[in-house]
């Protein structure tokens, strides 16, 4: 029993506004129009007062501007006059009353890892210790810069020092001592061992001239059952046959081997135990009783695989990397993007999506120190898995990228090909390079198929509702304001648009104690929404106004500078498209978290991790920031420091608008002529396709002819002040050319005159290829090409930028080169004339001596964003225009072509007019550009199945060939008798199809080497033997999945081999084959299939090609192909068992389909897979899915029953509806007694009694006693006062019992609140319930749990448990003791909670 006593004075709320007075917004601005109403009554000067407000009464007052009279403020700070003195704000760097001092930032060390801080004036400077650099010492840059090395020796970092490895002849710390390495004998390698040079032969050579192999395999010959010995070296292995397998040869492969009925697994070997118990020996990196566990978590590096251990989902030196790997897929540091992680796949090739791992010898050659470029083909080393690789994080064009931080991704990726499988989502992304359903709330899974009800349980109160966070470990639902709301009841908006102007600003209090230690936490969350692809949503600055971070949208993608140096992708996903996306920042003692959270969803996009935090943030900048960036769009739920920000303070903010609202601005008709439409949020901008015209891509300027039937066409425009003002220091230039002329002058920019000293810019085509030529100060004139030819007939959009030094040539949107002018200033371009199309009007210098006049067409020309028109007649539409036309000649308007068919003969065919060139149209029978070349397979010979292709004044017979095992087919070169010059890079290329796991795919046969490749295990090895040696080289490429795969072996000029694979992935060989003497020699032969003691492969083979010699066929010799008696080719001299019409595979769904359930079945080349009907799963679709599994929908109300493809509910007494959702009305007929009303709740009935009564349906009279046996359902009855009982309930009931006065109590709890001021409680907390009134405690009894509820006639009940009033009553006392507010005295109500 709780006894408690208040009582609250009604003037309580009167008193604590008299106690604690605060400033009125409209009384400051009426003092204040007061004041200065006053100033202007005064006859002095009026710059010498103002109106300045007192800082004890708020009052304001004119008084003499001491700032304006006497200039107190030192070092150009800024003087504020107050009442009867003055305030100065000092720059950074300065302090005391008058900014006369310099401020000793190193007082607040700064600089971090140990640096000196040096004072200067108005700044400081940190020396820092070696191994670190930066601003602050807070940057990691090791101890080898500079290379302390030298020239001689390759510095490496250590932990807290450096080490120096010397090259070949030199020793000492610092490689600085020359020791010489010789060799008597000249076949001798010598190398230094302890200082001492040690002379020695080759590995793998030996004699007195180091000449003769050295053949290991005779000395010691370790190879069993039959093996054979290959010497690779210094080093052997051994090649066994088909029965045994081991390093020796030594185990026998038991085909028939199981252990416990199952095979081993990650090509484990089975064997058996001396007792003849099987067991599987598994390769390293795995275990298990199958080899089933895979324990392969090393990490691939630059030179070698690395056996650092790190843990479960972790690679990297220092374990810094996060993985999210599919079971079949492999993590690695990525090759291209080095310092992030990236997945491997490498399936076991039974289907797609096996989940077996590849066995970790197929990367014992892994070497991946390599460079990847931009439209190069590179090269990474043998070894590496490349069936397909995804990357953690895509690279983001913008000013840096990290490469040492790790991401993790977020969402579970499960072969989502596109958005057309996803069933009940809000939106598809496109994440990763992978498609990512974003569920609605009410459905998971990775094509949003699962129903859940993740918010059943959680009950929320104070205006909160259910949210979600998803993420990759499931979804977590919580309570929480609804977006765009705050508060304790969640009512305060915090959603708000800004504009390019608006700003909002929060400063720390609590900064200089940490700044001094430096360990300072800090957080950021904000909510945006926008359609600008460039913004700034925040940065934070230090108390000395350094940049410590600053985040936004760069290119639409989220961006984040740290420390003003360095700007890091976040995320390889657009996120202005007018969504809302949340942000969460986080610094702290481990480093610094970036989230990003599709918001409307809940899912948890990106999380990446910096290993730096922000140091001593004391300003919080919102929107427009200095030095450019700004927000446009909407903000909303911003908290700093997990503490709300108000960003409508009108003393924070600036231009800060309530709300969100939102228009689109791009309409399908907005912009026309296929130009794309920028949503700019509040207005937008059409991308015009050249050559139409902003602001609408309506219309467009005629392009113009030159050079007309080889006559010079020359268009002169005079230039005003004005306009060469405009391009004096910035030039921007740009239009459409189209010529097919080897070269012609474009267009020169300039002054006028003879002088050798004019400056201009002017553009050319030389050689086909764009020439740019500029004077810009002195007489030496600068010049630049383009690497691509544009001189192929077809219209070509030139961009030349000037800016500073810089001349910048872009072609179709192509950047071709940049053109640096040396010189110590920027030199301007000075303008009298713009000439086009012709040279001998202009400066003799400005273009080569083989450039007369332009033949083809200009249109668009662009200078500055204004257009040079070349038509006469102006156009009828608004346009800014640059130059005034004061002479032309021989220009036509639009395209005009020369008559070349005039001068032009098609030998057997009809010759056609282009734009300045022709075209013929063939007779039958004939080709070529002048019909001059035989078409023979115009009357094709070629066999069914196969295409007829004209090559080398020939022609072959191609297509697509199936092998069997047994299937080969052998190929003879044909030289013909004249000399050719074999090429210096030479290709063999093939496409491939199989599922075989083994079998010789190819071999090319010289005299006196062979290159082969064959599939072992379902691993692709490429073999190489000649006379003397031999060697293999495994490749964990997967070739064995059905699918088309293309592949290329080529030699480089350098004569080194390598292998590309689906035209991405490129390795090099260690066979020394090559393809010069394979071309030379005359008993070169070529195998497909099944060679000397291999057997073949089973699946197909097409475009088959070496060089740029006649594709291969697969036809016999005397109908493969014919007339190509002149040109080296291959003769298909035999073949076996070779079908050359196509790619046929064994029938696997057969005339009855095997599949079940009507369910479709598909064959996948040697790989069947029934497409089972909805409801059914399973490899022939044999089992019905349980509908019910996950299905929440029905509870608590029923049960769910599985039907087929569906499901249903079943419900419980008292509910209705497909999902038991209805609840039925109790009420009807009403059960109550004595005029009550009747509720339903969960569906039962409850009887709300009128004064006097109660009961089950209020058929009791409240003064009742024992004697009426009142109590219901076994209930024990005891008298407790007068008019009062107390009845014991059994299990699963409840009682109604009277609480005296509760009335007063409710008072007293309404008037205790109303004491706090309003900043701390609701309003609708404040109203007063009508006082002597009876109310009613309703006891219920769940679980361990009871709770109360005062009950009103005909009003809503007011809930509360004994616990949380006896909480609230605490918090309260508390409360009021800190505001010092009268509230309790002895006259509580008497409550007894039964």
């Amino acid at each position: 029993m709780v006894h408690l006593h208040a009582i609250v004075p009604q003037n309580s709320l009167e008193n604590f506004a008299q106690k604690h007075p605060q400033p009125i917004a409209k009384l400051q601005v009426v003092r204040r129009m007061k004041c200065k109403f006053e100033c202007r009554k005064l006859k002095f000067d009026a710059n010498l007062f103002r109106c300045m407000a007192d800082q004890s009464s708020s009052r304001f007052s004119c008084d003499v501007d001491y700032c304006a009279t006497h200039s107190p403020c030192k070092n150009n700070s800024t003087c504020r006059p107050t009442k009867g003195g003055y305030l100065c704000e000092c720059l950074l760097g300065y302090t005391g009353q008058t900014c006369e001092d310099d401020l000793n930032e190193c007082e607040f060390s700064p600089c971090k890892n140990d640096g000196t801080c040096q004072n200067t004036l108005g700044s400081y400077k940190c020396e820092c210790k070696p191994g670190f650099g930066g601003e602050l010492c807070t940057e990691k840059i090791g101890f080898c810069l500079p290379n302390p090395c030298g020239d001689h020796g390759t510095c490496q970092d250590l932990d807290d020092s450096y080490r120096c490895e010397c090259h070949t002849g030199y020793t000492g710390q610092h490689c600085e001592t020359e020791t010489p390495c010789t060799c008597e004998n000249p076949s001798h390698q010598c190398t230094l061992v302890n200082g001492q040079p040690s002379c020695q032969c080759p590995p793998g050579m030996q004699g007195e001239h180091c000449d003769e192999p050295l053949d290991i395999c005779a000395e010691k010959n370790e190879c069993q059952n039959g093996g054979q010995c290959i010497a690779n070296g210094n080093k052997t292995f051994c090649i066994c046959p088909s029965r045994y397998s081991g390093h020796f040869c030594e185990h026998e492969i038991d085909e028939d081997c199981l252990v416990d009925g199952r095979k081993c697994e990650n090509n484990g070997q089975c064997r058996h135990s001396s007792s003849s118990e099987a067991y599987c020996e598994c390769l390293p990196n795995y275990s298990g009783k199958w080899c089933e566990v895979s324990n392969f978590l090393s990490t691939v590096h630059p030179g070698n695989i690395t056996s650092r251990s790190c843990p479960t989902g972790f690679i990297g030196e220092q374990c810094d990397l996060e993985c999210d790997c599919h079971p079949n897929e492999i993590c690695r540091e990525s090759i291209e993007n080095p310092g992030r992680a990236e997945c491997l796949r490498v399936s076991n090739g039974t289907d797609e999506t096996s989940s077996s791992s590849p066995s970790p010898s197929t990367l014992t050659h892994v070497d991946i120190n390599t460079t990847f470029e931009t439209q190069k083909t590179t090269s990474t080393q043998p070894g590496t898995p490349f069936s397909s690789i995804r990357t953690s994080v895509t690279k983001l064009p913008i000013t840096s990228m990290s490469t040492k931080f790790p991401f993790i991704p977020s969402i579970d990726f499960k072969n989502v090909t596109s958005c057309d499988e996803c069933v009940h989502a809000q939106k598809c992304l496109k994440l990763d390079g992978r498609w990512q359903c974003i569920c609605q709330l009410e459905y998971s899974g990775s094509v949003c198929d699962l129903p859940i009800q993740p918010c059943q349980k959680l009950r929320c109160a104070n205006g909160q509702v259910c949210r979600l966070r998803r993420t990759r470990k499931g979804d977590v639902p919580f309570c929480g304001c609804p977006p765009g709301l705050s508060g304790l009841d969640c009512q305060t908006p915090t959603i708000a648009t800004f504009k390019s102007s608006s700003i909002f600003i929060r400063q720390t209090s609590q900064m200089l104690p940490n700044l001094r230690s430096g360990s300072q936490t800090y957080s950021l969350e904000l909510s945006f929404r926008t359609t600008v692809a460039n913004v700034h949503f925040a940065s934070g600055e230090t108390i000395l106004g350094q940049l410590q971070f600053s985040i936004g949208l760069s290119q639409g993608q989220l961006a984040l500078n740290l420390s003003s140096n360095r700007i890091y992708g976040i995320l390889d996903l657009p996120l202005n498209d007018a969504d809302w996306y949340t942000i969460r920042f986080d610094g702290h003692s481990n480093g610094t978290t970036v989230e990003v959270i599709e918001a409307t969803s809940g899912y948890l996009l990106a999380k990446r991790i910096f290993p730096r935090q922000p140091w001593g943030i004391y300003t919080t900048r919102v929107g427009k920031r200095d030095g450019g960036g700004y927000m446009v769009g909407c903000l909303r739920d911003v908290i700093v420091n997990q503490q709300n920000v108000d960003l409508f303070d009108p003393e924070r903010s600036i231009d800060v608008v309530s709300g969100c609202e939102r228009r689109e601005q791009c309409a399908a008709d907005t912009c026309q002529n296929s130009a794309k439409c920028i949503d700019l949020w509040s207005e937008f901008r059409c991308d015009c396709l050249r050559p139409f015209l902003a602001p609408d891509c309506l219309h467009q300027l005629q392009e113009a002819t030159f050079g007309h039937e080889n006559q010079s066409t020359m268009v002169k425009f005079s230039v005003s002040k004005e306009e060469a003002s405009v391009v004096r220091q910035f030039t921007d230039l740009s239009f459409l050319v189209r010529t097919n002329a080897e070269n012609g002058p474009i267009m020169y920019l300039g002054e006028n005159g003879n002088d050798d000293v004019g400056t201009f810019l002017s553009v050319e085509v030389l050689n086909g290829k764009l020439k740019v030529n500029t004077r810009l100060g002195g007489k030496n004139v600068m010049s630049k090409a383009s690497e691509n030819k544009i001189n192929d007939n077809t219209p070509h959009l030139v961009q030349i930028m000037r800016q500073n030094n810089d001349i910048k040539l872009s072609i179709d949107g192509k950047r071709e080169f940049v053109l640096t002018l040396n010189w110590p200033f920027e030199h301007p371009l000075l303008m009298d004339s713009v000439v086009l199309g012709d040279s001998d009007s202009t400066r003799p210098e400005a273009f080569s001596s083989k450039t007369k006049y332009l033949k083809g067409t200009l249109q668009d020309i662009r200078l500055n964003g204004r257009s040079i028109i070349l038509d006469d007649n102006p156009p009828d539409f608004d346009l800014e225009k640059f130059g005034q036309k004061i002479s032309s000649t021989n220009l036509l308007r639009g395209t005009v072509s020369d008559n070349i068919c005039a001068s032009r003969r098609c030998q057997h065919g009809e010759c056609r007019n282009t734009f300045n060139d022709y075209e013929c149209l063939c007779e039958v029978g004939w080709m070529g550009r002048d019909c001059d070349e035989r078409d023979y397979c115009s009357n094709s010979t070629c066999e069914d199945g196969t295409t007829c292709k004209n090559s080398h004044n020939g022609f072959v017979c191609v297509g697509t060939a199936t092998f069997a095992p047994t299937s080969t087919i052998k190929y003879n070169i044909f030289l013909p008798e004249r000399p050719w010059l074999t090429p210096k890079e030479s290709n063999f290329t093939f496409e491939i199809r199989t599922r075989s796991s083994r079998g010789n795919v190819f071999k090319l046969q010289s005299s006196v080497e062979s290159l082969w490749l064959e599939l072992v295990d379902r691993k692709l090895i490429f073999g190489y033997n000649n006379v003397t040696s031999s060697m293999e080289d495994p490749l964990a490429f997967n070739l064995t999945d059905g699918k088309w795969h293309t592949i290329m072996v080529f030699m480089n000029s350098n004569s080194k081999l390598f292998a590309t694979f689906d035209n991405f992935s490129t390795v090099p060989l260690l066979a020394p084959f090559s393809f010069t003497r394979f071309l030379m020699d005359k008993s070169s032969r070529i195998t497909l299939g099944k060679s000397y003691n291999v057997t073949g492969f089973k699946g197909c083979l097409r475009e088959v090609k070496l060089n740029t010699l006649p594709e291969f066929s697969f036809l016999r010799k005397d109908n493969f192909g014919g007339h190509l008696e002149e040109t080296v080719h291959f003769i298909p001299e035999s073949r076996e068992h070779i079908r050359a019409d196509g790619c046929h595979s064994t029938e696997i769904c057969g005339r009855v389909n095997p599949c079940k359930n009507g369910a479709r079945c598909l064959d996948l080349f040697e790989l069947r897979k029934c497409e089972c009907q909805p409801g059914f799963e399973g490899e022939f679709c044999e089992i019905n899915i349980n509908d019910c599994d996950g299905f929440t929908a029905c509870h608590p109300n029923g049960v769910c029953l599985d039907g087929l493809n569906e499901q249903s509910c079943v419900c419980k007494p008292g509910y209705s509806g497909s999902r038991c959702e209805q609840m039925e009305d109790q009420c009807s007929p009403n059960p109550c007694q004595n005029g009550a009303n009747c509720k339903t709740i969960d569906g039962e009935f409850s009887c709300q009694c009128p004064v006097g009564f109660f009961g089950h349906r209020c058929q009791q009279r409240q003064d009742v006693d024992c004697a009426a046996k009142p109590c219901e359902n076994g209930a024990t009855c005891t008298d407790l006062t007068q008019n009062s009982i107390l009845c014991s309930c059994t299990n699963g009931f409840r009682v109604m019992v009277e609480l005296v006065r509760l009335d007063k109590m409710v008072a007293w709890f309404v008037n205790a609140l109303s004491a706090m001021p309003a900043r701390h409680v609701r309003n609708s907390w404040t109203r007063a319930l009508p006082k002597n009134r009876v109310y009613m405690a309703d006891v219920q009894t769940r679980g361990m749990d009871f709770f109360v509820s005062a009950t009103k006639a005909g009003k809503d009940r007011i809930v509360i448990s004994p616990w949380t009033f006896a909480l609230i009553f605490h918090v309260i006392t508390m409360v009021h003791a800190l505001i010092r507010a009268p509230v309790f005295d002895a006259n509580v109500p008497n409550i007894s909670w039964v």
